[in-house]
C-alpha cells in the first residue's frame, strides 16, 4: 500500500507541475500581450479593439507559443526534480539506445495509427454537436506555421512522453502491476486532452504508447511513435486534398491501416521478445538475466 500511495502521489505531482505551469504561462502571456497591444495602440492611435482582433486572428500561433514555453519550463522542472534524487536522467526516464533493427517499425506504426484513427472518425456516426466541438477544438492546431508545427510535432511528443511514459507510467508501476499502470496512465493522458473525441483516441494512443514503452523498455521509441503520429497530419495534407471525400475511401484506408498496424505490432513483439519481461519480472534477478544490458536502469529504479 505504501508503494501504491507513493507512486500515485508522484504521478499526480508530475501532472500538476505541467498543469500549473501551463496556466501560469497562459496568464502571463495574455497579460504581456495586453500590455504590448495597449502600447501599440497608444503609439499608432489605432483602436485597441483592432489590436485585439489581430490577436484573436493569430490565436493559433499564440497558443502554440504558450505551449512551447510551458513545455520547456516543465521539462526544466522535471530535470531539477530528477537530479535532486539519486538517479540520472537516463536511468529515471529509460533513455536507453535502441538499435535501428528493432526501432524502424515504430515510424510506420505511428503513421498508420494516425491514418486508422483519422479515417475511422470520418465514418463513425457521431452526433453533429460532437463533431462541431471537435472541429472547433482542432481548428487551433490545423494551421501550418513554424510555431504550430514546432509545438505539435516536436514539443508535444517530447514533453508528453517524458511526462506520461517516462515519469507517470514508471511511478504508477512502482505500486501496481503493469496492466493497471498502463491503463491508468493512458486514461489520464486522454483526459488531459479535454475534448471528448480527443479523449477517446488519445486514450487509445496512450495505451499503444504504453505498450511500446513496456516492450522496448526505452523512451526513445515512444517519442518517435508520437512524433510520427502527430507529424503525419501535416505531411499528408496535400494528399488528403486529392482523395475523394467518401465513406468507402475512409473505410478502405481504415481497414488497410488496421491490418498493417497488426502486422507491425507482431513484428515489434518479435523484435523485442528478449526485453519485454523487464516490466513483468518478479525480481531484479530475472531482469538481470536478460541479454539486453540496458535494462540495468530499470533494475536500479525499482
Amino acid at each position: 500500500m505504501k508503494k501504491l500511495l507513493k507512486g500515485l502521489g508522484a504521478a499526480i505531482g508530475y501532472i500538476l507541475v505541467y498543469i500549473i505551469v501551463s496556466i501560469l504561462v497562459a496568464i502571463a502571456g495574455s497579460i504581456a500581450y495586453g500590455i504590448i497591444a495597449g502600447i501599440a495602440a497608444f503609439k499608432t492611435d489605432s483602436p485597441l479593439n483592432s489590436i485585439f482582433d489581430g490577436f484573436r486572428n493569430n490565436m493559433s500561433d499564440s497558443l502554440a507559443i504558450f505551449t512551447i514555453i510551458a513545455g520547456l519550463i516543465s521539462l526544466f522542472i522535471y530535470w531539477l526534480i530528477i537530479i535532486a534524487g539519486k538517479k540520472t536522467i537516463k536511468e529515471r526516464l529509460d533513455l536507453i539506445p535502441v538499435s535501428l533493427h528493432k526501432l524502424w517499425p515504430i515510424i510506420p506504426l505511428g503513421i498508420f495509427f494516425n491514418l486508422f484513427i483519422a479515417n475511422l472518425l470520418a465514418v463513425l456516426p457521431l452526433p453533429d454537436r460532437l463533431i462541431q466541438d471537435y472541429a472547433e477544438a482542432s481548428s487551433d492546431i490545423q494551421g501550418i506555421t513554424p510555431a504550430i508545427v514546432l509545438s505539435v510535432v516536436l514539443m508535444a511528443p517530447v514533453l508528453e512522453e517524458v511526462l506520461f511514459r517516462g515519469l507517470v507510467f514508471k511511478s504508477l508501476h512502482r505500486g501496481m502491476p503493469l496492466i493497471p499502470a498502463l491503463i491508468l496512465q493512458a486514461l489520464v493522458f486522454g483526459l488531459l486532452h479535454g475534448q471528448i473525441i480527443w479523449i477517446c483516441y488519445a486514450t487509445l494512443l496512450g495505451i499503444a504508447l504504453g505498450i511500446t514503452k513496456a516492450r522496448y523498455v526505452s523512451l526513445y521509441p515512444c517519442i518517435l511513435f508520437h512524433l510520427a503520429f502527430n507529424g503525419w497530419n501535416y505531411i499528408m495534407v496535400p494528399v488528403y486534398n486529392l482523395l475523394p471525400d467518401s465513406n468507402l475511401v475512409n473505410i478502405a484506408i481504415s481497414v488497410v491501416s488496421a491490418v498493417i498496424i497488426v502486422l507491425l505490432g507482431i513484428l515489434i513483439f518479435r523484435k523485442t521478445a528478449r526485453v519485454e519481461h523487464a516490466y513483468l519480472a518478479e525480481s531484479a534477478e530475472d531482469i538481470l538475466s536478460s541479454e539486453d544490458t540496458g535494462l540495468q536502469s530499470f533494475v536500479d529504479y525499482e
